[in-house]
């Protein structure tokens, strides 16, 4: 099980949906996780944003899921347009 600086059960231990499972297995570990490209550290925001925001408006928390549904919108354009970016290079 992995803990965050909060002490609270992060990973398998919370039970994330598949998806979200994914998203942190494509993650590095430190200290590779400075050496990540920037498409994927984009993607990895967006899809963790994506649960955050579920959560968030699963509680009521409105305006909440709304500014963390904006960050996950602007996460996504950023990978894919590092991903554009990298088309275009080859």
């Amino acid at each position: 099980m992995y803990k965050n600086e909060c002490d609270y059960p992060i990973g398998p231990a919370m039970n994330l949906p598949a998806a979200e499972e994914a998203a942190v297995a494509m993650m590095p570990e430190e200290p590779g996780f400075l050496s990540a490209e920037p498409h994927d550290v984009a993607a990895y925001i967006a899809a963790i944003t994506e649960e955050l925001t579920m959560l968030a408006e699963s509680r009521g928390f409105d305006t909440l899921g709304y500014i963390l549904d904006m960050a996950r919108m602007e996460a996504d354009q950023i990978a894919k347009g590092f991903g554009q970016a990298d088309d275009e290079a080859t």
